[in-house]
């Protein structure tokens, strides 16, 4: 068992994470496909349930307040799966 640990922290992701505003669509794509593969690396999975797909959203989320997120004490070997579905306030048409 491990103890708790952060999530940022456990993938091991030590260069800075810049500001979304900051960067292009392209780049915004190639660091959210590098950060997913490293979650994978770390038997972290993430499913992002939008439609339609908003890279600089997800980009947003992961930098913001996934890797801050506290892991709970686990064996190495445990998986991780989460699921990012965005709540609107919008209500149900009659």
């Amino acid at each position: 068992m491990t103890l708790p640990i952060i999530v940022r922290e456990k993938i091991k992701l030590h260069e800075p994470i810049l500001c979304s505003a900051l960067l292009t669509d392209e780049e915004i794509e190639l660091t959210l496909n590098k950060w997913i593969h490293l979650l994978h690396e770390h038997n972290i999975h993430i499913v992002f349930n939008q439609t339609p797909i908003n890279v600089r959203e997800q980009y947003d989320y992961l930098a913001n307040s996934f890797f801050k997120m506290e892991l709970p004490p686990h064996p190495t070997e445990m998986h991780f799966c989460f699921m990012y579905d965005r709540v609107t306030d919008e209500l149900p048409g009659d």
